[in-house]
């Protein structure tokens, strides 16, 4: 279980347009899943990346403008921790 503090600036579930933000997360430069970002202030998300094989791995964040809502402008992401075993290197 990997956690990510996050927040997304332009979102607003009051104004139609900017309802979320859509980070992707890759992991050793391969697409893994998308996390949706439902507010502009911080707010934890939690997620798993399923099996990796056992040894270190890089973990890594994008904007998905492509997949957001036009009013989300960008978002900010860090990682708040890691469930499981720590076999990881990240950047966010």
């Amino acid at each position: 279980m990997v956690s990510l503090n996050s927040r997304a600036s332009g979102v607003s579930w009051g104004i139609k347009g900017s309802e979320s933000a859509v980070v992707s997360a890759y992991v050793d430069g391969r697409y893994a899943t998308d996390i949706v970002i439902p507010s502009d202030q911080p707010i934890t998300r939690s997620f798993t990346l399923g099996h990796l094989k056992k040894g270190p791995h890089k973990l890594r964040f994008r904007f998905a403008d492509d997949r957001s809502p036009q009013g989300a402008r960008s978002s900010t992401t860090s990682r708040s921790g890691f469930t499981g075993r720590r076999a990881m290197r990240h950047s966010c």
